[in-house]
């Protein structure tokens, strides 16, 4: 299983498996400070939401901001590229999924 990890350009959480068939997990890049330094402007909660390549909103949920590990089902959704997308405060991210 793969994750894709992203807090290089500025992104603050981690999407695994990629790619998934059955759940997809969201967590915080622990390595990453700048979340913790973020954390002044987060909200108390983060969105969290699947929508597929026509901007088709497949999934939402919410999560406390300061949630270790979310995680958002995907099993019956049809395969192909998909975004999730995370709202958390300021923080504003858009990473891509393929469900199989």
């Amino acid at each position: 299983m793969a994750t894709r990890s992203f807090h290089v350009g500025g992104y603050y959480y981690a999407i695994s498996p990629n790619p998934t068939s059955g759940s997809v997990n969201i967590s915080p890049v622990s390595s990453n400070s700048a979340l913790q330094t973020e954390s002044s402007s987060l909200g108390t909660t983060a969105t969290v939401s699947i929508t597929d390549v026509n901007g088709s909103l497949k999934k939402q949920r919410q999560f406390s901001s300061f949630t270790t590990n979310m995680k958002l089902k995907v099993a019956g959704m049809i395969p192909g590229t998909n975004f999730v997308h995370i709202v958390n405060g300021s923080i504003n991210e858009t990473h891509q999924v393929i469900i199989r």
